[in-house]
């Protein structure tokens, strides 16, 4: 999981939200905004319940897209952007499909860099 100093509260969860600037990915979309405020990168992740109903598997979803952050140290990172919301889309999950997460996590935030 992230560290507490990696994440956002609410307040700049929705400013994101509203102001950022979109990267659509197949099965997730992340919005980006610098935020003066913060020194560290700030990071969000949203899974509702349409994506997968139980918490068991919202959590799995969680994990798997913390560890890509910290695989490509996202964190460490210095962008235009210091501030990310990934927001997950509903999709049907086959066999692959952390792997093909994983992947796309990797795509888009190649985009972002």
């Amino acid at each position: 999981m992230l560290a507490n100093k990696f994440r956002l509260n609410r307040q700049e969860i929705g400013e994101i939200i509203k102001k950022g600037v979109c990267f659509n990915g197949f099965f997730f979309y992340i919005k980006a905004l610098y935020l003066s405020d913060k020194k560290n990168n700030g990071f969000s992740i949203i899974i509702s319940k349409k994506v997968e109903k139980t918490s068991v598997g919202r959590h799995r979803i969680k994990r798997i897209v913390s560890s890509v952050i910290e695989e490509t140290s996202l964190n460490k990172i210095k962008t235009k952007f210091n501030s990310f919301v990934f927001i997950l889309k509903p999709v049907e999950k086959d066999l692959f499909y952390e792997k093909k997460l994983k992947n796309d996590i990797k795509n888009v935030i190649k985009m972002i860099v």
